[in-house]
């Protein structure tokens, strides 16, 4: 592991930590605004790990990538209703749809 992978590592677990310390402590505003700084954490986050090259298989575009893409999207829905879906149903949004997007590129890329 190189130093631009650790410090992209580091970087999507930094975004995963604070934006959920400032939902726990009611930092971030509500409504859309709020939950606009959610799912641009879940995407600062998937794509952290896409810079990191790590785990290179959900980038590949096959179908574990596109199942993990799944797995996020579902999983936003699956959470409870209140302040857990109000922080859950963005962040996994987040994403679930950039992971797919990053997988559908690779996918054409490759196709082409």
């Amino acid at each position: 592991m190189n130093k631009d992978q650790l410090v992209f590592i580091a970087a999507a677990f930094v975004i995963i930590a604070v934006i959920t310390a400032a939902a726990q402590f009611k930092w971030l505003p509500g409504g859309k605004v709020g939950a606009t700084l959610i799912f641009s954490a879940g995407c600062g986050t998937i794509l952290s790990l896409r810079l990191a090259g790590v785990p290179p298989a959900w980038f590949a575009g096959g179908w574990s990538g596109f199942g993990m893409a799944l797995f996020f999207l579902l999983s936003g829905y699956v959470t409870h209703a209140g302040d857990e879906r109000n922080f859950g149903l963005p962040l996994l949004l987040g994403m679930g749809l950039t992971l797919l997007g990053a997988n559908a590129v690779q996918f054409v890329a490759k196709h082409l």
